[in-house]
């Protein structure tokens, strides 16, 4: 796998595309779907953001370092602001920021990862770890570069995660075509399906935080044909 950085810093057009592409893709295929109560409500939209940064970046705390140099960033907060909503202050710990609610949790899972070293943003002990840090899953380091999306459930998080980073780098490597919205949707309604077949037996809304843990892992081992 090339370096996800250094390809999004040189094809940033690209990213973008290969963004708005998933997020269009799941938006079709989450609101109203029954796979998290999240999700319950056909009207509206679910709110997406994903962050791509090099793992030698000082610091992603979106409340203590003021801007950070990202290599891509996108979200679809104009496009779905209905879907974003208000950060919880248990998340702030009284501090002050202007970021939008899943630009703001990419970035303080991101902060959680380069912390601990982690191959994930996933903390088995906590969630509101300090402000600017959080354990939701989501977030991944591969190789030298984190890439974390925010606004699903956290285990969705990480299973677009893995799916950004194919994309980008098997269309750059010229090993197959950009998809399309369509294609994504179709390829997402299988996945999920996956996913779900994984708790069968209990809802993902009642999964506690420890049992996303014991799920993440057997993600990464579905297969995903394209």
């Amino acid at each position: 796998m090339n370096n996800l950085a250094l390809l999004v810093e040189g094809n940033p057009s690209l990213a973008s595309d290969t963004f708005s592409s998933i997020e269009a893709g799941l938006n079709q295929v989450l609101p109203g779907s029954n796979v998290h109560t999240r999700y319950q409500d056909p009207e509206v939209a679910v709110g997406l953001a994903i962050i791509v940064g090099r793992t030698t970046q000082a610091s992603y705390n979106p409340i203590e370092s003021g801007d950070v140099e990202l290599s891509f960033a996108a979200n679809n907060q104009q496009a779905h602001p209905e879907a974003w909503g208000e950060i919880a202050p248990e998340f702030l710990e009284g501090q002050a920021t202007t970021l939008g609610r899943f630009t703001f949790f990419a970035l303080a899972k991101t902060e959680n990862m380069r912390i601990t070293g982690r191959v994930s943003s996933y903390d088995p002990d906590n969630l509101a770890i300090a402000p600017g840090r959080v354990g939701f899953a989501g977030g991944r380091r591969l190789l030298d570069t984190f890439v974390t999306p925010s606004g699903l459930w956290e285990v969705h998080d990480h299973l677009v995660a893995g799916v950004f980073t194919k994309e980008v780098t098997d269309v750059a490597a010229e090993i197959s075509k950009p998809r399309i919205a369509d294609e994504f949707a179709e390829y997402f309604e299988k996945e999920l399906d996956r996913i779900r077949k994984l708790h069968a037996g209990i809802a993902a809304a009642d999964l506690s935080h420890k049992d996303i843990g014991v799920l993440l892992p057997l993600i990464d081992d579905l297969p995903s044909p394209r």
